[in-house]
């Protein structure tokens, strides 16, 4: 598997993986996942933090000298960068509504299957946090 689709499929693999491992932990070994209305408050609160966190990286990376902005545009890696900032990005806002969404009593926030996706949601949140923070670092310590 090439590099580039490594890095591209990960954050969605582990947060597939991640809820359907927290489903079948609560299905067939009876683990409990954390649930309650502090919880959702807390997600609601990480999420608009990292999204407010990648809206600050995206300022910093578009305010990068012109000479590597110009040598991303070259190795053509800039439409990847740009993706995932996306990527990392809705992915949090998807934790917000999905948390705040929960605090509905026809959502069924205490059901496994909405749990799991919740974990899932936050794992694919943090590994699309990881690789966008991974890259802009590198990118910044070039500057």
């Amino acid at each position: 598997m090439k590099s580039i689709t490594r890095e591209r499929w990960y954050p969605r693999l582990l947060g597939i993986a991640t809820a359907v491992a927290a489903w079948a932990s609560c299905r067939y070994l009876g683990i409990q996942l954390p649930q309650g209305e502090n919880m959702l408050s807390a997600l609601v609160s990480l999420g608009g933090i990292l999204a407010g966190f990648l809206a600050t990286m995206k300022t910093l990376l578009m305010g990068m000298k012109e000479e590597s902005i110009n040598r991303l545009k070259k190795s053509g890696y800039m439409p990847h960068l740009r993706d995932y900032l996306s990527e990392a990005l809705w992915g949090s806002l998807a934790l917000c509504v999905f948390a705040v969404a929960g605090f509905s009593p026809t959502v069924g926030a205490t059901t496994s299957e909405y749990l799991s996706v919740l974990v899932g949601l936050f794992a694919y949140s943090f590994a699309s946090l990881y690789r966008v923070t991974r890259i802009g670092m590198g990118l910044l310590t070039q500057r």
